[in-house]
């Protein structure tokens, strides 16, 4: 074997052991919306989510909050026109989705840790673990908190990693939704 021979393997587990070092790729991150009231500072513990909130909402991909909150119900969902919450509380919250006449098409409890956990005043729903691709592990995550104006906001995180032939993957999405309250 001559010199020539060796080069080009070494040089290839090189290149592979050195991108190991290279940082981890973000692909997209939604900064909040400089137009919207600003957020309410961060507080230790749960956010005050008490209201009552228009279902439409605002935001780059304006999403149904029934929908966000209950992706797996679809047909109470068409008919949604406000959402209640109540809490937290106790170490629970309820959600009620209202029909126009006010009328609770459906009622769902969270429960401190097994439905949600508070963290630098937002309360966090962890919507589960998925595999993004053979390689890629990832994470889907609601964030809710209320602005300056007591809108509440939502962030959806979706987030993923893994290493691909010695590269460090990861992606990363976050959208911010507004939904504005309804005085009662």
């Amino acid at each position: 074997m001559n010199g020539h021979s060796l080069r080009w393997p070494a040089g290839m587990l090189l290149a592979g052991l050195l991108a190991g070092c290279v940082p981890p790729i973000y692909v997209d991150k939604q900064d909040y919306p400089a137009d919207w009231s600003a957020q309410l500072t961060a507080v230790a513990g749960c956010p005050e989510l008490t209201g009552r909130y228009q279902n439409q909402g605002e935001g780059r991909f304006a999403v149904g909050l029934a929908k966000q909150l209950m992706p797996d119900t679809a047909d109470p969902l068409k008919q949604v026109q406000r959402v209640d919450f109540d809490g937290p509380d106790g170490g629970a919250v309820v959600v009620r989705l209202l029909d126009a006449q006010d009328v609770i098409l459906l009622e769902q409890r969270w429960n401190e840790g097994p439905d949600f956990r508070c963290e630098d005043g937002w309360l966090i729903r962890q919507r589960g673990y998925f595999w993004a691709t053979p390689v890629l592990t990832g994470t889907d995550s609601e964030r809710f908190a209320r602005d300056a104006h007591g809108d509440l906001l939502v962030q959806r995180r979706t987030e993923a990693g893994g290493v691909f032939l010695f590269l460090p993957v990861y992606r990363g999405e976050r959208f911010w939704f507004r939904y504005p309250r309804i005085a009662q």
